[in-house]
């Protein structure tokens, strides 16, 4: 006999991200992992940046264009648990 599934629940499940592409920000809210692309040279290129929804993200990409700099070359990444 086949097993009967909640759908809603399958499908909040299927569409879920993946733990590693969801964290909680420093006011205690959910936010999630988005890529950012942008073209230089020919190539596509992408990004990861953390926000809390898509329009956050959004909203993170058009304070890019007005106001993105280059900090410089990242020497060492350090994992925090």
């Amino acid at each position: 006999m086949a097993e009967l599934i909640d759908i809603e629940t399958a499908r909040a499940t299927r569409n879920a991200p993946d733990a590693d592409c969801v964290s909680t920000d420093a006011d205690g809210h959910p936010i999630f992992l988005f890529a950012v692309g942008y073209r230089h040279n020919g190539r596509r290129y992408s990004l990861d940046i953390w926000a809390r929804s898509r329009q956050d993200a959004a909203e993170h990409v058009a304070a890019m264009r007005k106001s993105l700099w280059l900090e410089g070359k990242v020497l060492s990444v350090i994992e925090v648990d």
